[in-house]
């Protein structure tokens, strides 16, 4: 199964707690979810807008 685009929507709850410290071990897992998930984007507003890992580009939904 492949998808076009793997939402984390922790983007979401992130705007109401900015300071929990466990943030990158669920970016991890959410990359490697999108990446099993064979997707293309993975919209997330907490890893770094642009960067790409086979296949997979990050794309943050806040940036302009």
């Amino acid at each position: 199964m492949s998808a076009d685009a793997f939402i984390d929507t922790n983007i979401f709850i992130n705007q109401l707690d900015a300071g929990d410290s466990r943030k990158q071990v669920v970016a991890e897992r959410i990359v490697r979810q999108a990446l099993a998930a064979v997707c293309r984007r993975l919209l997330s507003d907490y890893l770094q807008h642009g960067r790409r890992a086979e296949g997979l580009t990050i794309v943050d939904p806040f940036k302009a």
